[in-house]
């Protein structure tokens, strides 16, 4: 399953999470259908007609000019020599099955970063999600629960793109 979350991501440019056995795109609230990877995963995949089979959100000008600041002011302000900080591209563990996230920015410590057999981690301690229209209610429901049942996570941050809002939950 992980190979083909990999084959679909290079193929489309796309980022997509394994949650409950079944592949969401990263920004979208709806799973794949089987049908849409097998015709991404054919040789008669054609990126400009995957939009008329299924709509595959694409990061706004706004999220990614959001995460650009962001990277710049906590890159300045993190102490390198104790925690890592991954932007949109660290898999979170958040069950014994394998499921799991990409935030849109994870936080571990050096030291006691552990991963799993997939590459995923399994301790962050905390972690940035930056709401759009698409993902706010999973970000705020289904993610955040899945992210507190982890007990190293210390923080989980929501930050929307669309007003100048920042909610904190700490644990």
């Amino acid at each position: 399953m992980l190979e083909i979350i990999e084959n679909l991501s290079v193929l489309t440019d796309c980022k997509f999470e394994l949650i409950e056995g079944q592949i969401y795109p990263k920004e979208g609230s709806d799973p794949i259908l089987q049908a849409v990877i097998d015709y991404i995963l054919s040789p008669n995949f054609d990126i400009n007609e995957i939009h008329k089979i299924y709509d595959m959100p694409r990061t706004s000008i706004s999220h990614k000019e959001l995460m650009r600041l962001l990277s710049i002011m906590i890159i300045q302000q993190i102490d390198i020599s104790k925690y890592a900080a991954y932007f949109e591209n660290m898999e979170v563990n958040v069950s014994a099955f394998g499921a799991f996230r990409i935030p849109d920015v994870t936080f571990t410590l050096l030291e006691n970063t552990q991963y799993n057999e997939f590459g995923q981690t399994e301790n962050p301690i905390s972690i940035i999600e930056v709401l759009s229209p698409a993902t706010e209610e999973k970000d705020r429901n289904q993610k955040k629960i899945e992210y507190q049942n982890n007990e190293n996570l210390q923080e989980y941050v929501l930050i929307s793109q669309d007003s100048y809002k920042i909610e904190q939950f700490l644990r």
